[in-house]
């Protein structure tokens, strides 16, 4: 099959859409992730909206990963309840520089900086910045 797809690829992409469409049979979601070593990955510009489910608060409680960015000060002191965030902590989410940040792995919460060159070819194909 041209570009670079394949079955494997078609359904990991089916799982995706699977965990997205059917939030509500989460079991049974999980349940054919799993069986076909799949990851549900998900994005959110806001996750304000996340937060005003139960179903999109529990699955993401029970992340086992979460990159945080910049927070809004409702949507921040809302996830510190929701993940167990310190004060400390919420620091690096509260007004962050770009590319800065919270990681959740597990149990742990670690901070990061991920400064990018930005005159690079690279940087050029990635940015996210209209105008750059």
């Amino acid at each position: 099959m041209g570009y670079g797809c394949n079955i494997f690829n078609i359904q990991r992409f089916k799982a995706y859409l699977s965990t997205i469409i059917d939030l509500y049979d989460r079991h049974v979601v999980s349940y054919v992730i799993s069986k076909r070593n799949a990851y549900p990955t998900a994005i959110t510009q806001n996750v304000q909206y996340l937060l005003e489910s139960v179903e999109a608060s529990t699955m993401l409680s029970n992340s086992e990963f979460i990159v945080m960015l910049n927070q809004d000060t409702n949507d921040r002191l809302r996830l510190a309840e929701l993940l167990n965030i310190s004060d400390d902590q919420l620091s690096y989410i509260r007004d962050s520089k770009p590319g800065c940040g919270l990681i959740r792995y597990g149990s742990s919460l670690v901070p990061f900086e991920n400064h990018f060159p930005n005159n690079t070819k690279l940087y050029k194909l990635i940015t996210t910045k209209p105008g750059e």
